[in-house]
């Protein structure tokens, strides 16, 4: 949006750009559970500003998960469903509080380190009954490195449609596309730092807190932390 606004695209039209490449972004990758209440939340906002009208988070995800109902009932009985709206109602209601009760606490942590760092632990907060229950554990070193990882995720996504339009048209015209080699090997080495993070994780032998630990103690303590993020 800021992209376009700089090239002096009139609001309504910015808009439209948008949602149609939402529209486009999620016709390619697929129309999966996530995918489409991402989609609908932020058509929904984008619709409210095109028509001048407040809109609210929560709003956006409540019309979000009736049209993703309306498209496929039958997503309610899979696990993606339950945790992709757990963890966003999350982030929409306890990331501001946490954000600025870490604020608070450490003044020595950047203020977009600290919103970065409440968004993850909202969303592994509200999807972390739906991961005990799949996984029968919960990683708790990846409340931490989420935060890279998804900064790396955003880079990569982004990084990857700025390069999807050029690519198309290249290969349309027939012309050599050697002139995107170099945006194209940045983006396969943050993949490879992805996956090698990915995998380092997965090979660490602690933090795991498995199903059959967390019993009235633990399950208290993580009651008690999340109540202390947000209120205290």
């Amino acid at each position: 949006n800021r992209l376009l606004r700089r090239r002096g695209l009139a609001a309504e039209r910015r808009y439209a750009l948008l949602i149609c490449s939402l529209l486009v972004f999620a016709l390619i990758t697929g129309w999966r559970v996530s995918l489409v209440r991402a989609v609908a939340m932020t058509v929904a906002s984008l619709l409210g500003r095109l028509l001048l009208r407040r809109t609210q988070p929560l709003y956006s995800l409540g019309v979000a998960v009736f049209l993703l109902l309306l498209h496929n009932p039958f997503a309610v009985l899979g696990s993606s469903f339950w945790m992709t709206t757990s963890a966003t109602a999350a982030v929409i209601c306890c990331s501001g509080p946490i954000s600025e009760r870490l604020a608070r606490f450490g003044r020595w942590l950047p203020r977009s380190l600290a919103q970065a760092f409440a968004v993850v632990l909202s969303a592994q907060l509200g999807s972390i009954w739906w991961s005990v229950r799949l996984s029968k554990s919960f990683f708790l070193p990846g409340v931490f490195f989420n935060v890279a990882g998804g900064f790396l995720a955003a880079l990569i996504l982004w990084l990857g449609l700025a390069l999807l339009l050029p690519a198309w048209l290249l290969l349309l015209a027939g012309v050599n596309g050697s002139c995107l080699s170099w945006p194209a090997w940045v983006l396969c080495q943050l993949l490879r730092l992805l996956k090698g993070l990915a995998a380092w994780l997965a090979r660490l032998p602690w933090g795991r807190l498995y199903a059959c630990h967390l019993n009235f103690f633990w399950t208290a303590a993580l009651v008690v932390l999340f109540c202390w993020l947000l209120i205290g």
